[in-house]
């Protein structure tokens, strides 16, 4: 059982993090880089998001680009 959406698995990362501005609100992150760090420390919450593990995280640009993107379009 997944909790989150599963995310995009691409070299890019555009879509990367299409479920991770709920996660930053369930979780009570303000800042991305308290998202990106909190990833980057649980890699099995990271795992349970769809994120490759075995591969490098996404920057904390990428994420910050899709949030920008995702709150424009909402």
């Amino acid at each position: 059982m997944q909790w989150f959406p599963a995310m995009a698995e691409t070299e890019n990362h555009s879509n990367d993090i299409e479920s991770g501005a709920p996660f930053m609100k369930c979780e009570g992150f303000t800042q991305i880089t308290d998202l990106a760090d909190y990833l980057n420390n649980n890699r099995l919450i990271a795992h349970y998001c769809g994120f490759n593990i075995m591969e490098s995280l996404p920057s904390y640009w990428t994420y910050d680009r899709f949030l920008r993107q995702w709150t424009t379009v909402r």
